[in-house]
């Protein structure tokens, strides 16, 4: 499907895709969502269905799979 985005001349690519989502002061990360991305511009475009698992996902506050380390970008550079 070609893409969207007023002159991008790409098409959008089934893949999946990592995204942050914050809720009351703490993150989330969730893999391996299904998405359409621009192969050129990197537009990409969510289901319904998929937004919809995504907020059911995150009310739930289910326990997560793995806990991952943090850092901030300033600390790594000193």
């Amino acid at each position: 499907m070609k893409c969207t985005i007023q002159e991008c001349n790409g098409e959008y690519e089934e893949r999946y895709i990592s995204q942050v989502f914050t809720r009351q002061g703490v993150s989330v990360v969730i893999e391996r969502i299904p998405a359409l991305v621009c192969n050129f511009c990197g537009d990409t475009i969510l289901q319904w269905e998929t937004t919809e698992r995504l907020w059911e996902v995150l009310e739930a506050k289910a326990k997560p799979e793995r806990f991952l380390p943090a850092y901030t970008y300033q600390a790594l550079n000193s």
